[in-house]
Order: C-alpha cells, then structure tokens, then sequence
C-alpha cells in the first residue's frame, strides 16, 4: 500500500477519481494556475479555490463571475469584487493564497441551504481494531455561518434528517437521501483503504445539492470529533468506542 500526507487532497480526489462510480460524483477539479483559473471562470458561474493541504477551511476563497469581466472573491466572510479578469490571479495569489502552497480549483457545488445558510454532510465511517469491516457510525450536518460560504465556520450541527427537512430542497424523499450518503461513503472508504493502511476512522464531507444530488466533497483521514458532541443522541460516544 502506498503512504501519503493526511492532508492531500489532490492525491485523494486523484484515487477516487480512479474508481468508475465514485468519479460521477465529484466536482471538476483542476491544480490551480492561471491557465485553469482562466478556464474554469468562464465555465463556471462560481468556483472554489481551496489548499491541496488544507484543514478547518483555512484558505479557501469562492470566485464568483459577476459579469464578463467582473468578478467577486469572498474569503470567509470578506468579499471584494474584481473589475478585471486578467487581475483576478494576481490578486488572488497576492491577498489570499500561500507561497510555495498547491491549490486545486473546482466548481462549486450548489448546496442545499436552511435560509441563506448552506449546509454539508459529515459522514464518519470507522472499523475496529479486530475487524476488517467499515461502519458509518454517524453522521451530522454542518450549517454554515452567517455570511460564510463554507461549513467550517458553523452556526449550528444538526442532525441530517433534520437539517434536510428544513433546507431549500423541494419535498425531499429524507430517507432516500440518508442511504444514498450511507451507500457512498462506505464506497468512498473501501475504494480509500486500498492505498491508506494507517487510519481507521475517515470523515467523508458530501454535499446536497438543490436538485437532492449528492457530491463529494472531500475525505478526511483524521477527522474531527468534537461536533458530535452538539447531537445530544450518543453519536460521540459511539465514534470514541471505535477508536
């Protein structure tokens, strides 16, 4: 099995772009340079430029196209628009972005929202240590602060059924919804393992979008806990008995 950084992102949505089923649900995903900035700007009402190393949101701005050359970036709850399509690059690398730091460019994923506020899905999928077989062991969804476009930042954890009830979505189909994540991040995980020995507890981040598709958004190889804790329904204590 090959080892690799627990935050490499670009080498995890590589491997599950490999698999033939995981592949139609993940978003466009290019390394970011001016050329694929360039490209996915003019494809794309809005993008997400994010680190391939990232962790807890640090550093990841949506560019949205406002008109044929205006633009408007927003980083956590900042924004500033852009009047000049050659200087959005620019700009970009010199307010936002890291020297000597890899980014990935995809297109944003139209998530479902309660309010105005989008919302995504932390699935966590566990084995024990005298077993070999993965189990979603819990699950939650992660309602974005006022005025932020990613979940980092959270007004609320809810519980998924919940939080799919009361969003944006037209009459959702609630348990259709709840087992398709189930299905797929156990995909997600088996096809992962493959290449990943030294984990066993992945938190896979999807979204729903308004449509009720679901997409990946990312898998974590150390995943954080703590937001179990807000569900009150013994969801942590459950995570902590695997690990």
């Amino acid at each position: 099995m090959k080892q690799m950084s627990f935050r490499d992102k670009w080498a995890l949505h590589t491997w599950m772009k490999q698999h033939y089923k995981l592949k139609g649900f993940l978003p466009v995903t290019e390394i970011l340079k001016k050329e694929s900035l360039e490209r996915m700007v003019g494809r794309y009402e809005r993008v997400m430029v994010k680190p391939t190393n990232g962790a807890f949101g640090r550093g990841i701005v949506q560019i949205s196209r406002l008109g044929k050359d205006s633009f408007e970036l927003h980083h956590e709850n900042f924004k500033t628009v852009i009047k000049d399509r050659k200087k959005v690059f620019e700009l970009l690398t010199k307010w936002f972005l890291e020297k000597n730091t890899p980014y990935m460019i995809q297109n944003r994923i139209p998530l479902a929202t309660i309010g105005t506020n989008p919302f995504d899905i932390r699935v966590m999928v566990q084995k024990k240590n005298d077993s070999d077989k993965w189990a979603v062991t819990a699950a939650c969804a992660k309602l974005a602060e006022d005025g932020f476009v990613i979940t980092n930042a959270s007004k609320a954890i809810l519980p998924v059924k919940t939080a799919l009830n009361k969003s944006s979505l037209q009459h959702p189909n609630t348990k259709e919804i709840i087992e398709k994540l189930r299905i797929l991040s156990l995909m997600i995980v088996e096809h992962l393992s493959n290449w990943v020995e030294t984990t066993r507890a992945f938190g896979i981040d999807l979204g729903v979008d308004q449509q009720g598709l679901i997409w990946i958004i990312e898998a974590n190889l150390r995943p954080t806990i703590d937001m179990f804790q807000q569900l009150n329904d013994h969801s942590y204590e459950r995570i902590q008995s695997y690990l």
